[in-house]
């Protein structure tokens, strides 16, 4: 119990620091790299998922790479969900989890993929 109390007043002493607030107004990348065994029908998937994001306003831009030239991650997916601050992807993630069209669109990219990493990107500079 002490532990989370703890945990929760470091939060609050974090939350309302000067270099938190200014890290809330910066863009956060969300970087996915996927293994995904039809491509085109996963991105024909993520193509409804951002119609759906798009239509309960998530403030997220969602974009789609494909590595190429040369080297071991040559034909990995890259998932790029670009959000105008850390306030937006919170808010984003928890429509990804309520809202119900979200939540079935996001349901359908499961048997399409394997995660092979999700990272979180700040920006450091413009």
């Amino acid at each position: 119990m002490n532990r989370r109390i703890a945990g929760l007043a470091c939060a609050a002493v974090l939350a309302l620091s000067p270099s938190a607030a200014v890290a809330a107004d910066k863009p956060v990348l969300r970087v996915i790299v996927v293994q995904a065994s039809d491509v085109a029908a996963y991105v024909r998937e993520l193509d409804l998922v951002r119609a759906a994001w798009q239509k309960h306003n998530v403030p997220a831009t969602l974009t789609v790479y494909r590595a190429s030239y040369a080297g071991p991650e040559t034909g990995t997916v890259i998932v790029e969900a670009r959000f105008p601050s850390m306030l937006a992807l919170a808010q984003g993630m928890e429509l990804a989890r309520s809202e119900p069209e979200i939540v079935a669109e996001m349901a359908k990219l499961v048997p399409l993929r394997k995660v092979l990493s999700d990272s979180l990107y700040d920006e450091l500079s413009h």
